[in-house]
């Protein structure tokens, strides 16, 4: 790609951005938005927990504490925090499977301050020793909030489930057992171990930043390459794994019974599928939630409804990796809906047989209706603050070309049913998992999760459930069809009102040709007023 380069962004965007590229290979996007309140920058490094030493679990993560604790240029381990306190702003991080992403913002004015301290912990990290015991400590705490939230369980027990040649079964929050005793133990010094994992992987090849303020585009280029561009460039390839996440003994073709912490009741079925990130512009499991995550009538969740056995019900990806992604189909339960899980399970492969089946003629329609909602929806895209919206910037850069950073969720631009049928084909039973939640699996479990204490019982499919499901016949109530076509998505947003000079102002700010509400129905126990948004024109 030749740089620099204009990102696409939404209609109703009125920042400015620029994607550059600095003599060390870092990519950045630059986003100058003068009426900014606050400015902001964040940094991904394309490595996170998969790529932890086996016998320290956790190391990425507190490499991403330590990081913060000073720099040789200003070693006061709390400077950064104490500034960026003191200037009206926060600072952030997270540690994922293949990320690591560090964020912040501040006042304005302050920007340029805050970006020499943050680029420092990339350029020249202290990794002060006597904050290793402190950091550690705090990791562990970290974990241990985490302890009895059910969704951190249950995707824990999904990893320790897996297959144990891919490092998507590793614990990658870590504790002190992990991080201090048991390398202690075994004579490993777990800081010189975070310097050679840092030294070994991170890398500004494999980098992408993202700054934020009030600057001109020039002057947002000029701070990025003035603190940036001295980030060694080790011209590192992004980690891959070539092992299959679920091709081990009991990760497939079982039902996992859970305890759950609080009262919960959900059934979720589970399928491994490809990487997705090449087919962002297609979007193959987003229209299979579109499908599967119906709600109107003839969907899974209607029937179920009117049965009385699930309230709600998502479909979706869910974890979304460089080498693999998963597909999931996630229930709230009715007490009833739980004695009837296997039968729920036999409905839902009743409407994938309808998926299977449908025509050329519906996928064309239904790769409309989810490119025109797509499209609306980024069209009126909300503005997000600095803080989250630098954060989740640098992260999409590792995903999307660098034209489609910023439209690249939102793009159904190459329709493609050959790979949507693929994904579907792989929705079956032997290549499935089934996890149940509740209460009542209580006192009658056998196994315990290694990390997380979860109880939890696993069992082989049934020979008889497996032809079931292979064979599911039609639905009994004949109520299953796919959507039928929607007539309300709009695709014509010409303002009916046209916008007016900002100058021309009456009194209190507003429009010196403001609408006033009219009255557009007036009946008996209903009245209706409407009034066209003049100030923002969105249509919400």
């Amino acid at each position: 790609q030749t740089y620099p380069i204009t990102p696409v962004k939404s209609d109703s965007d009125e920042r400015s951005y620029r994607v550059i590229k600095l003599e060390n290979d870092i990519e950045a996007i630059l986003i100058s938005d003068p009426d900014a309140d606050k400015a902001g920058a964040a940094l991904d490094v394309h490595v996170g927990h998969f790529s932890d030493p086996a016998e320290v679990p956790g190391l990425a993560h507190f490499l991403e504490h330590m990081l913060f604790m000073g720099t040789k240029t200003f070693p006061d381990e709390n400077l950064y925090s104490k500034m960026i306190s003191e200037h009206g702003g926060r600072s952030n991080a997270y540690t994922s499977t293949e990320n690591t992403n560090y964020y912040f913002d501040v006042l304005p004015e302050k920007l340029e301050k805050i970006l020499e301290l943050f680029a420092g912990f990339f350029t020249e990290p202290l990794f002060a020793p006597s904050s290793t015991e402190r950091e550690m400590k705090a990791v562990h705490s970290e974990n241990a909030q985490n302890l009895l939230n059910d969704a951190w369980r249950q995707y824990q027990l999904l990893k320790s489930t897996s297959n144990p040649a891919h490092p998507f079964s590793k614990f990658g929050t870590g504790n002190l057992e992990t991080l201090r005793d048991k390398p202690k133990e075994r004579g490993v010094e777990t800081r010189q171990e975070l310097l050679k994992f840092h030294d070994k992987l991170y890398s500004a090849n494999i980098m992408k930043l993202c700054i934020l303020g009030k600057n001109s585009l020039d002057d947002l280029e000029a701070l990025a390459k003035k603190y940036f561009s001295k980030i060694v460039n080790k011209k590192l390839q992004v980690p891959t794994w070539t092992a299959e996440p679920f091709a081990s003994e009991g990760a497939l073709g079982h039902i996992y019974e859970v305890v759950p912490v609080k009262e919960l009741r959900t059934l979720s079925l589970l399928w491994p599928m490809p990487s997705v990130r090449a087919h962002y512009k297609s979007k193959p499991s987003s229209l299979l939630s579109h499908l599967l995550g119906h709600e109107g009538e003839g969907s899974i969740l209607a029937v179920l409804k009117k049965k009385g056995w699930a309230n709600e019900l998502s479909a979706g990806t869910q974890a979304d990796d460089e080498s693999f992604s998963t597909f999931g189909v996630t229930m709230d339960l009715t007490p009833q809906g739980l004695e009837n899980w296997q039968k729920i399970t036999t409905l839902i492969y009743q409407y994938i047989k309808l998926i299977a089946n449908a025509s050329d003629e519906q996928w064309e329609r239904t790769f409309q209706e989810c490119r025109d909602v797509s499209a609306m929806n980024f069209r009126f895209k909300a503005k997000e603050s600095p803080f989250n919206y630098c954060s989740r910037t640098a992260s999409k850069m590792h995903k999307y070309a660098a034209t489609d950073i910023l439209q690249g969720p939102w793009i159904y631009r190459e329709k493609d049913v050959k790979l949507v049928r693929s994904f579907v084909d792989k929705m079956v039973p032997e290549n499935m998992r089934v996890q149940i939640v509740s209460p009542t699996f209580k006192g009658s479990t056998e196994l315990q999760e290694k990390w997380y204490k979860t109880d939890y019982n696993r069992r082989k499919f049934e020979a008889d459930m497996v032809k079931e499901w292979k064979n599911p016949g039609e639905d009994d109530s004949k109520e299953l069809h796919l959507p039928k076509p929607n007539e309300f998505i709009a695709t014509n947003f010409n303002l009916v009102m046209e916008k007016k000079d900002k100058k021309k102002e009456g009194k209190n700010g507003e429009s010196a040709t403001a609408t006033f509400p009219t009255k557009i129905v007036d009946e008996e126990g209903l009245t209706a007023w409407h009034k066209t948004d003049d100030t923002f024109f969105k249509p919400k």
